[in-house]
């Protein structure tokens, strides 16, 4: 890939997330910000979490093509199944992403009065975005030079593991922690 090509790249990407955590934040604001509420909270819990999760994606997903394979129709929907599955926990791998980017953008941008509090959240999240999205951009404008170019490619990958397994994480544990709990009858 050449140095041109890798930035077109990482400022796609940069766009394309900007767009996505708008989205989320005017959309689907109130989970989104249980979210962060855990990122902030316990941000170990939800690394260990997201990376059980995401060891324990890789059975699910074969526990769900073996249930469809056990019928003649599910055969047939096993591509469809698939696809749901890696659209859902892609999903929540972005949304998780976006919510450490958010508490990233109140570290790096510091709390501040606004004029709106959404226009805060989203000062918030766009800062964190950029943040992480700097990284893959120096990583791309060294792609001219094997070795620093390598580096600094792996260094943006291993923040934004860290930052993506966190999120997923963090997601699980807010949905976790929302559900409706069924009242225990005493005996």
């Amino acid at each position: 890939r050449t140095t041109l090509g890798s930035l077109a790249a990482a400022f796609l990407w940069l766009v394309v997330l900007l767009l996505v955590g708008t989205f989320v934040l005017f959309f689907l604001g109130d989970y989104f910000k249980r979210a962060v509420e855990v990122v902030t909270n316990e941000t170990g819990r939800s690394l260990l979490t997201g990376v059980l999760g995401g060891l324990a994606s890789i059975p699910a997903l074969i526990a769900i093509v073996i249930a469809m394979a056990i019928t003649i129709i599910g055969i047939f929907l096993i591509p469809f199944g698939v696809a749901a599955f890696l659209i859902a926990v892609s999903g929540i791998a972005i949304l998780g992403f976006l919510a450490v980017a958010q508490v990233a953008g109140i570290a790096i941008a510091g709390k501040r009065e606004a004029e709106t509090p959404a226009g805060q959240q989203l000062q918030f999240l766009y800062t964190g975005i950029l943040a992480f999205s700097a990284l893959w951009i120096i990583a791309a404008a060294f792609t001219w030079f094997p070795i620093l170019g390598a580096i600094l490619r792996m260094l943006a990958f291993s923040v934004t593991f860290v930052a993506v397994a966190t999120g997923f994480g963090a997601v699980i544990l807010a949905w976790w922690r929302s559900r409706p709990k069924k009242n225990a009858v005493a005996v």
